[in-house]
């Protein structure tokens, strides 16, 4: 896919329609939850073979902890995205709790484009099944219904803390554009993640 055909890149659309996920009742959230991890298979076929018209070999996203690699070199090269401005950047720092790393707060103001938010899902669908075969015992999808946390999102099941994968790949990618960025950054944080595993 060439840079000019990145808005084609096909989104999502859930049955909960638009709405944020912490507005839904707890059945819209596992209606939603039930149809996000009913996506995965697709959603990676679509993924694999994006990377593959753009010259990733097939072999080199097998899943294991070393394709993380390759994975991220291309991701990092389609992700879009636009600052804010005015208010709605404003807005957004002002959302920000007072712990937010200072370092961070430019990545912040950065707002990704629809197509880059989907690719960066499927890549966490990816990121997902990776954890899911190295701990096939452990390691499950699960909808986080708790108002703490990641409230009523699909979410890996079986560490300490709740892992929503596109986060994961989502934080990477603001980082990747705000300058911050280095070619292990997915297995770093697998790696990081597997020390918080509940087996």
């Amino acid at each position: 896919m060439s840079e000019a055909t990145m808005s084609e890149y096909p989104l999502y659309h859930p049955p909960t329609g638009d709405r944020a996920l912490a507005e839904l009742t707890k059945a819209e959230a596992r209606e939603h939850f039930e149809w996000f991890v009913r996506q995965g298979p697709e959603r990676l076929r679509l993924l694999l073979s994006e990377a593959e018209r753009d010259g990733v070999a097939p072999r080199e996203l097998d899943y294991s902890r070393e394709s993380l690699r390759p994975l991220w070199r291309w991701l990092r090269t389609k992700m879009e995205a636009a600052p804010l401005k005015g208010k709605f950047a404003e807005e957004r720092m002002a959302s920000l709790p007072a712990w937010f790393p200072e370092k961070e707060k430019e990545g912040a103001l950065i707002e990704l484009t629809f197509p880059s938010m989907a690719m960066i899902l499927d890549a966490g669908f990816y990121v997902a099944e990776v954890f899911r075969r190295r701990h096939p015992e452990a390691v499950r999808w699960s909808l986080w219904l708790k108002k703490n946390g990641p409230f009523n999102q699909p979410y890996l099941a079986g560490f300490r803390l709740p892992l929503v994968p596109s986060w994961l790949v989502g934080g990477s990618a603001r980082q990747a554009i705000s300058g911050e960025d280095h070619p292990d950054v997915l297995i770093e944080l697998l790696d990081r993640w597997e020390t918080y595993l509940t087996l």
